[in-house]
């Protein structure tokens, strides 16, 4: 028995049944329905790339988008295979309620509110990548900051609504009154350009006055985004100062001027931005009509030694916003100035 058992051949096992097969998209009666989960899944696992660019395919061509809901920095991660940015991203669509009340999950902070007609990848990647700049938001460090990102806003409807959202976050978290101080000053400063409203000119912190295309403007908003209403006056061949320039403290004022051939250019190139004939324009750019600006600007500090006159030709709107505080605060501290009058 031993040996005919030794030398008898096993019998060969019959293969297990084969398993059914998966059921695929083309098989419709095998295809089971999937759960919304199983279904967000599926569409976090796409490239988001690729996703963005078949919006912008599909907004250009018309078709309706299907936004997806609030994503989450951890689906991120799961897909991307690396660990999520500390700034959180809501993709929000236009279609649901601007009622106040957030569904998805927000980070604690700071809250910026991206806005566009089309897909705002180009938004979102700006804002990522000025946020990179600042250490305490990189990847291993907590930024307290969220985005809200909203695609496909075509309509001024749609924008009022995103904007009291906005504003209605923005009441949550404590400005401080130097915020305020400088949102004023900006809107005085907007209100003053270009020698409008002078009776308000005794309500300016700084006044500026020079020819055109000096940096009034430029130099007036600087200054006002560090929290100082600035009036700015033209002075203008031809055209009377108003009288309130002379009647407010002097000690405001700051004149401007800048060298003739580097004007000349300046007002050529504005007068091709603004798309005037080379005939219209020769006169505004003519050298000698920019010489006898400058030499009228000249006469009118001279009459006025208090100015002080600081040449902007070689400086940044910065150096020249360093000057304008550095006389403005000597002033108001009533420290002596030996160099009134003279060109800084």
């Amino acid at each position: 028995m031993l040996a005919s058992a030794s030398c008898s051949l096993p019998k060969p096992q019959s293969p297990p049944p084969l398993a059914p097969p998966l059921p695929g998209p083309s098989d419709p009666k095998t295809s089971q329905p999937q759960s919304p989960s199983e279904t967000q899944t599926r569409k976090l696992k796409a490239s988001s790339r690729l996703n963005n660019w078949s919006r912008a395919r599909a907004i250009r061509s018309g078709r309706k988008l299907d936004r997806p809901d609030t994503i989450t920095p951890q689906a991120v991660a799961e897909v991307a295979g690396y660990p999520p940015s500390p700034v959180q991203t809501r993709v929000a669509s236009d279609s649901e309620g601007f009622n106040g009340e957030d569904d998805g999950e927000l980070t604690e902070g700071k809250a910026i509110y991206i806005v566009s007609d089309g897909t705002g990848w180009t938004a979102e990647h700006a804002v990522s990548a000025a946020l990179g700049q600042f250490e305490h938001c990189l990847v291993d460090r907590g930024c307290p900051m969220s985005t809200h990102l909203f695609s496909g806003i075509d309509d001024i409807e749609r924008l009022m609504e995103i904007v009291k959202q906005a504003a209605k976050e923005g009441r949550k978290s404590t400005l401080s009154e130097d915020y305020f101080r400088r949102i004023e000053a900006i809107e005085f400063t907007i209100k003053q350009d270009d020698g409008a409203l002078p009776h308000n000119l005794h309500k300016a912190d700084i006044v500026l006055t020079g020819v055109s295309r000096t940096g009034k403007t430029p130099l007036s908003i600087y200054l006002a985004q560090k929290g100082y209403k600035v009036a700015n006056v033209p002075i203008v061949m031809g055209v009377e100062l108003p009288k309130a320039l002379f009647e407010i403290d002097q000690d405001k004022v700051f004149g401007l001027t800048i060298n003739p051939v580097v004007l000349q250019s300046i007002r050529r190139t504005r007068a091709k931005s603004m798309g005037l004939a080379e005939d219209a324009s020769s006169n505004y750019s003519d050298m000698d009509y920019v010489k006898e600006d400058l030499e009228h600007a000249r006469k009118i500090f001279a009459q006025n030694p208090s100015w002080p006159i600081i040449e902007v030709t070689s400086k940044a709107i910065e150096e020249t916003a360093a000057v304008v505080l550095r006389l403005y605060h000597d002033r108001k501290h009533k420290y002596s100035m030996p160099r009134i009058s003279k060109r800084y």
